[in-house]
């Protein structure tokens, strides 16, 4: 894995974790569309948006905690091409220890980047990445 550090704006950092952590039937989850810059010598993404998907666009589908339509993802990928932004999905797994991705999450990323084409799959938004605990991120 690559160190890649994740700078939310003040004042939206809790958003993150009031999405993916409020109760209900199921993992919740919070697509971010973020852009990227070298600062310090260290990869990091910028958090330009935060989207919440809504309570329809999830499927009950046993082995996830959080299935959702492909379709809810929609309105955020012509955001994303316009302002050439990147993917960050928030969610947790409820495990102790540091951020990582579970076997489901890379399975996801294997199946789903391939489906928004070539832009997406550039830079360090690749799967293989992981980033480190912030405060409003828990993979």
């Amino acid at each position: 894995m690559t160190d890649l550090a994740l700078r939310i704006p003040l004042g939206v950092g809790e958003a993150p974790r009031d999405i993916v952590f409020r109760p209900g039937r199921h993992e919740y989850v919070a697509i971010g569309l973020v852009s990227h810059a070298g600062l310090g010598g260290q990869d990091t993404l910028l958090l330009r948006y935060l989207l919440e998907l809504p309570e329809t666009a999830y499927r009950l589908e046993a082995g996830h905690g959080a299935a959702w339509s492909g379709s809810a993802m929609i309105p955020a990928i012509p955001m994303a091409v316009e302002e050439t932004l990147g993917f960050v999905m928030f969610h947790a797994h409820g495990h102790g220890g540091p951020p990582r991705l579970s076997i489901d999450d890379r399975r996801s990323a294997e199946r789903l980047i391939p489906c928004l084409g070539p832009s997406f799959r550039r830079g360090p938004t690749a799967p293989s990445y992981s980033p480190g605990p912030t405060p409003a991120a828990s993979s």
